[in-house]
């Protein structure tokens, strides 16, 4: 049986691990917002937070109420529309977590207009409470 190390372990029996990587985090920080939907056509964007450049996403968590029949929802940023959460099923209440490999831990700057975390509804119009969470590290 094979045992091998991650970058992170690598990186920390070399003694270059260092504190403000993204990788250790002093604090996490969260950002909480909420969005009555009436009606939101199919493709319409909502804006969630803007978040400071070099933030580091650790999670985002969205809560929704069934927002209707055919409905899903995206939850990404200016550069990516579903960096994030990539078509969770919204057609009855629940709740949506960051599911996307390349989201977590993304950095935000790395790209142009990253840092305007949106939410997309998906397939039919939406209506309900939209509530979403996102957890990052500076």
């Amino acid at each position: 049986m094979a045992t091998v190390k991650s970058d992170t372990f690598t990186a920390q029996e070399a003694g270059k691990l260092t504190m403000g990587s993204g990788i250790i985090d002093t604090s996490v920080l969260s950002m909480s917002c909420s969005y009555e939907a009436t009606a939101l056509a199919a493709n319409d964007v909502i804006d969630l937070f803007r978040l400071p450049k070099g933030a580091v996403i650790k999670d985002i968590v969205v809560d929704f109420d069934a927002l209707g029949a055919s409905t899903s929802i995206d939850v990404g940023d200016g550069a990516d529309a579903d960096r994030f959460i990539d078509g969770a099923a919204t057609t009855a209440a629940g709740t949506a977590r960051l599911g996307v490999i390349d989201g977590r831990n993304y950095r935000v700057g790395t790209n142009d207009g990253d840092d305007v975390i949106t939410a997309t509804i998906l397939g039919a119009a939406g209506t309900g409470t939209i509530r979403a969470t996102v957890f990052y590290a500076m």
